[in-house]
């Protein structure tokens, strides 16, 4: 190997062709010589051999360590995978799974999709992706999906265990073009109220809202609940593209601003789908970046309530430099900032680790379950359109505080969620009583309204739960873990037989932060917090 190739690399990877930029100063002219010498050092005298391209990555990943927490490298496929998911199509077979017992357990197929016209099914386990064998081996991720990737029109042959089958079933399945949805859920909540969840923010969030909130108006929606729970984020321009849609004419959404990066506002156009009528936006402490542009504006243009727990806290944009060989960099070139001028960023010098424990010690401070243990500093105090009182603290606490549901911490809960034994007690009692079930409700607002776990079904599920090696007895527990497993038990039902929109619909019943949603439309809150107009936001 030549023994300039590494460091003239690196060269070219952080800084282009133009040796102009050697001269840029004094101290960078004086690392790149550093980083030459140490790599003419190796490729000379080094004991033993070792990987070129490896080292060359590993130095890439080390540097961008030292700064910000989303400043980061990806190799061509980790930024082919992260593209598909916001360009929102990739090409493969159309299903949603997941690892259970070592097993590619699918959770739900696509539509008239290619897995589901072959006739696989929820529930099934898939053991042969054609002559691999992927269960019981502990399969990597990234291997499992280019096995079930590949280009359309191709054929891959599953091979597939079911519940009610002795014997593992064969389809053929033909590849092809699968949308990646942003919006996993759309429906009435009630006559006038409408329900959107959105999971990610790319290039198709935008339209899709657009559509869903046509569909709903046609269904008399006037009022909306905006789902932005768990969502991490994604295009700037996606999150500007929505708020067009809900805030009015000439408003300033956000504005980015960097010290290489001159201040550029973003406002909103005319014309937007639904600028008016009641909005509810739902974050939580997984919301970010995008979410939180979405978040901050409606909260500081007063345009509609934010409910839930403070979100992420994620105030950095990054630009994408892609190099010769399909990897590429994301580096931090700005941050941004909600129309009251708030940089919602926490703090990120104890370095990365410690930034990514932060949610562990809102927990461990209860700040999940309690609005009374954040304390926000007088110097972090903004102003809404109106005049509300609101701060730049670490992400964008809402309007109306919702504590983290108290079961998820549930001993008893956490084992039926670690084991998945919601989900597959379902598939197992949806092969048995599909066409019971169907035929009993031959719609899901039938099912919706009418089905019940009865006492049957959940004896039913405890010696399920035995099978599986717990000890849990449904007649032991507690009302509230009850009431969450017939709940669960409906949703996933319902999931099964239909689809995930159907599943989030059951599940939105006992959700507190929706039902506080729900309250706040009933009792106009927003106009409360209005002729309030000096109360701090998030203290009630």
């Amino acid at each position: 190997m030549n023994r300039h190739i590494i460091p003239t690399l690196l060269f070219a990877l952080f800084f282009g062709s133009s040796l102009s930029l050697y001269a840029q100063t004094d101290a960078m002219g004086e690392s790149l010589q550093k980083i030459h010498r140490l790599f003419t050092i190796l490729e000379s005298n080094y004991v033993d051999n070792y990987d070129s391209k490896k080292a060359t990555e590993d130095a890439i990943k080390a540097i961008l360590k030292e700064l910000d927490p989303h400043s980061n490298y990806l190799d061509a496929e980790e930024l082919k995978r992260a593209n598909e998911s916001l360009q929102g199509s990739f090409e493969g077979v159309g299903i949603t799974y997941n690892n259970d017992e070592d097993t590619l357990l699918i959770v739900s197929v696509i539509e008239d999709g290619p897995a589901d016209k072959a006739g696989i099914c929820p529930g099934d386990r898939v053991m042969f992706v054609g002559d691999s064998l992927i269960a019981g081996i502990n399969i990597n991720a990234a291997r499992l999906s280019n096995l079930l990737r590949g280009k359309k029109g191709s054929e891959v042959v599953l091979r597939v265990l079911r519940e009610d089958q002795p014997d593992t079933l064969t389809f053929k399945v033909k590849r092809d073009k699968i949308a990646i949805e942003s919006v996993s859920s759309a429906y009435m909540v009630t006559d006038r109220v409408g329900y959107i969840k959105v999971l990610r923010f790319g290039a198709q969030t935008a339209s899709e809202l657009n559509d869903a909130i046509k569909k709903l108006k046609k269904q008399g929606m006037e009022n909306l609940i905006l789902d932005l729970r768990g969502n991490p984020g994604g295009y700037l321009h996606a999150a500007v593209e929505m708020c067009d849609e809900l805030l009015p004419k000439n408003d300033l959404i956000v504005y980015t601003q960097g010290k290489e990066s001159k201040r550029k506002d973003f406002y909103t156009k005319p014309g937007g789908i639904f600028e008016t009528g009641k909005l509810a936006v739902l974050i939580d402490e997984n919301s970010a970046s995008a979410s939180e542009i979405v978040s901050g504006a409606v909260q500081d243009l007063d345009r509609g309530l934010v409910i839930g727990r403070r979100s992420f806290g994620k105030g950095l944009v990054q630009n994408t430099y892609t190099f010769a060989d399909g990897s590429a960099a994301r580096i931090t070139t700005a941050r941004y900032y909600t129309p009251s001028g708030r940089c919602i960023q926490r703090p990120y010098t104890g370095g990365k680790d410690k930034y990514y424990e932060e949610l562990k010690k809102r927990y461990e401070r209860g700040e999940l379950s309690s609005a009374d243990s954040i304390v926000f500093p007088d110097s972090l105090k903004f102003k809404t359109k109106t005049g509300r009182i609101v701060y730049a603290a670490g992400g964008i606490m809402p309007d109306i505080f919702v504590p983290l549901d108290s079961l998820f911490t549930d001993s008893v809960v956490k084992v039926m969620n670690d084991k998945n034994l919601l989900y597959r007690f379902g598939v197992r009692f949806v092969q048995q009583n599909r066409k019971k079930l169907l035929k009993e409700y031959s719609s899901f607002e039938s099912f919706r309204k009418n089905y019940h776990v009865d006492a049957a079904t959940l004896e039913q599920f405890g010696l399920f739960c035995v099978e599986k090696g717990t000890d849990i007895k449904p007649a032991a527990l507690n009302q509230d873990v009850r009431n969450y497993a017939e709940i669960m038990l409906k949703a996933n039902i319902a999931r099964i037989i239909w689809n995930t929109n159907e599943y989030t619909a059951i599940l939105n019943e006992r959700d507190p932060v929706m039902k506080a949603a729900l309250l706040a439309f009933e009792k106009d809150k927003m106009a409360e917090l209005l002729n309030s107009g000096k109360e701090d936001v998030g203290v009630k």
